[in-house]
């Protein structure tokens, strides 16, 4: 595991460093118009932070049917294993809410990513900003215990 721990939070408290993160990844590296990511759903979802420090170093959102989505890790911190403890804590809050299945849209070059962490993909790919996409899918354990696999 990482030393860096992901923690759910309130959007309204981080929402400044969440969105700079977000931004530089998604915007700058990945050239996505700001307009589809800033998409105002924000204040309604479960937000997963890393911190180092002060700065988020890592996020992932997860609206309440969940559907997972925003997962960004700073270029610095990737492969690090924090992008995966952001996902772990919001498969274990989905848990605590009594969501019993994710699902994202992932690009399609961050597959392994997602079957890594049990999920599957489901349908066509499909083109979001731009970028090929995939839907994928994963049931969640009813046992807290097997949370972590």
């Amino acid at each position: 595991m990482p030393l860096i721990e992901p923690k759910i939070v309130s959007y309204d408290e981080f929402e400044d460093k969440i969105m700079s993160l977000r931004l530089k990844v998604f915007v700058d590296e990945q050239q996505v118009d700001p307009k589809l990511e800033i998409d105002g759903i924000d204040p309604h979802c479960i937000h997963a932070i890393a911190l180092d420090g002060t700065n988020v170093i890592a996020c992932g959102r997860m609206q309440t049917d969940g559907h997972i989505g925003r997962v960004a890790v700073e270029k610095n911190h990737r492969r690090k294993g924090i992008g995966k403890s952001i996902m772990i804590a919001l498969h274990e809050e989905a848990q605590r809410r009594g969501i019993k299945e994710l699902w994202l849209g992932s690009q399609v070059s961050a597959t392994p990513f997602y079957e890594n962490l049990g999920y599957t993909t489901s349908g066509e790919i499909f083109v979001e900003a731009d970028i090929d996409h995939i839907k994928m899918v994963k049931t969640l354990p009813t046992n807290l215990a097997n949370r972590r696999k």
